[in-house]
């Protein structure tokens, strides 16, 4: 599944990159029409909270519009309106920039400090924005959140 979050929902779209959905996060300055607009040319399911989208017609069939306000009832709605596979592919998108994350060249990893080379052994890399991601604490706390909204389901 392709996702377009709205602004409102950039939270939610970074943990849909994390869950390796490809997710674009909407710009603030895009008006609601660019970001309808976006969705459709791109085949993306809309993801708001932003009720102007239910007058349009043209965002009926591509909308995912969430009532609630608070993150984890975003996430439990968004659980039921659609069949989301919270371990799609796990860390494999950039949390920034949504681009593929790739097995970085060690010309790129020497640059870490040497207690991360030391105690890290997986690295993952964002060619787009030069971000090097590591296995460490967070990423396996943020792979249990994952693994708890799958059995939510």
């Amino acid at each position: 599944m392709r996702f377009l979050c709205d602004h409102m929902l950039s939270r939610l779209g970074k943990w849909l990159r994390a869950a390796g959905h490809n997710t674009l996060i909407a710009a603030s300055s895009l008006s609601d029409q660019e970001v309808l607009a976006l969705a459709l040319s791109e085949e993306r399911l809309l993801v708001t909270r932003d009720r102007h989208f239910l007058k349009m017609k043209a965002a009926e069939p591509i909308l995912l519009y969430l009532k609630s306000n608070g993150f984890e009832a975003c996430i439990r709605e968004l659980n039921q309106l659609i069949s989301i596979n919270w371990l799609h592919a796990p860390f494999s998108r950039c949390l920034n920039c949504n681009s593929l994350l790739e097995e970085p060249m060690f010309s790129i990893v020497e640059h870490l400090s040497s207690k991360i080379r030391q105690e890290k052994t997986k690295f993952w890399y964002c060619p787009a924005c030069e971000r090097v991601y590591w296995e460490g604490s967070h990423t396996a706390r943020m792979r249990l959140q994952l693994m708890h909204w799958q059995k939510k389901k």
